[in-house]
């Protein structure tokens, strides 16, 4: 291995130089003028694959007497002018030829070359194990992903306070244990040489000083609690308005356990606000029309008109009522499509409905006459 091939840019594209380690290079013509990305070769050095920047694969057929002989050679033209080939390879047993270029696009050769390898190299073989079982979890015992990584923090907090928690009651212990130690010193000494009792305790302003720290400390703790309630509570109204609140009926399957049949419904919305409002006001305007008709029917009674009154004029009368409904349609106004839909349906129902009692009437009238 002292010969040394070399493929140069620039203005030598498409150059092969050779290189000798006890001599200068020499040119190898027959080689074109595009710069070559990379060659490949396959086990028995019968052919040299060139792959060049334009896209074109160069096959070259190599000459046992002259090696640099590149007379019989052609060229295949597949990929796009991007001047780069990632990759080329043969496959285990050089039937194939793989080339990836930075265009996106990976194609194969099939090499019919009729040289057998020196060594066959077995394909992996293909695991055929079924993969493990996974367990499905309950989810109204177990907890969700989002639910199991915060318990992780909160119990990881919980272990750092109840640490800290457990050094500090030491450390008092140990303190207590020495203060107990230095009184019982301190009282069998002579009575000249007692220190007194208010020399031991706390001066007032060091015990306020941890008085107002603690305060601080314990506001902060309730702002951020109360920042988290309030977000909670943000969190649940914008759900609730978003998904259950605007739902008169869940969205619910149930599924037969002997037969494969199954029921299920249909998410239905509320009405609108807007029907609300109407059918209050339409309650309210019957309402007052009953009123104003008991009071008419009282004042006809204690004026002696209702003993006398016609049974076919009081029918009419009652007929001629005006219909709440229609008053509503007279009024035009803004209550939204569905609304407007609901009342044009109930006109159209309440003139057949009147069509149909006329034409009842009519047939009891023609029976009574016969």
């Amino acid at each position: 291995m002292d010969i040394m091939w070399f493929s140069m840019d620039g203005t030598d594209s498409g150059r092969v130089y050779e290189k000798s380690l006890n001599h200068t290079c020499d040119m190898i013509y027959d080689a074109g003028h595009v710069e070559i990305n990379n060659c490949v070769i396959n086990e028995h050095r019968t052919y040299i694959f060139f792959i060049m920047s334009d896209g074109n694969i160069l096959i070259t057929k190599v000459n046992p007497d002259n090696a640099r002989d590149f007379s019989t050679s052609w060229q295949l033209a597949l990929h796009s002018f991007n001047r780069f080939s990632s990759q080329t390879c043969f496959s285990y047993n050089e039937k194939y030829l793989f080339t990836c270029w930075r265009d996106g696009n990976i194609f194969s050769y099939k090499i019919n070359i009729n040289e057998e390898p020196t060594k066959l190299i077995s394909p992996r073989s293909i695991s055929r194990q079924c993969p493990k079982e996974v367990e499905d979890n309950d989810g109204y015992t177990k907890l969700s992903l989002e639910e199991l990584k915060m318990k992780i923090k909160h119990d990881l907090k919980c272990t750092t306070t109840n640490r800290n928690r457990e050094t500090l009651r030491q450390r008092l212990q140990s303190l207590r244990a020495q203060f107990e130690d230095l009184l019982k010193r301190n009282s069998a000494l002579p009575s000249t040489q007692i220190i007194p009792k208010q020399e031991f305790e706390i001066h007032p302003l060091i015990t306020q000083f941890f008085k107002d720290e603690h305060q601080v400390n314990l506001a902060c703790v309730n702002r951020d609690h109360a920042v988290q309630i309030e977000i909670s509570q943000i969190k649940l109204w914008k759900t609730r308005n978003r998904f259950t609140d605007p739902l008169d009926c869940f969205p619910i399957t149930v599924k037969g356990i002997s037969s494969r049949g199954w029921v299920k419904t249909i998410p239905q919305r509320k009405l609108a606000k807007e029907f609300h409002d109407a059918l209050i006001l339409v309650e309210e305007k019957m309402k007052a029309e009953n009123e104003t008709a008991e009071w008419k029917e009282k004042v006809m009674s204690f004026s002696g008109t209702a003993a006398i009154e016609n049974p076919l004029e009081r029918q009419k009368r009652v007929r001629e009522k005006k219909d709440v409904f229609m008053t509503l349609l007279a009024q035009e106004k803004n209550f939204g499509p569905k609304i407007n839909q609901l009342l044009e349906r109930y006109k159209i129902r309440r003139i057949h409905f009147q069509k149909r009692k006329q034409e009842v009437t009519r047939e009891e009238n023609l029976v009574h006459i016969n």
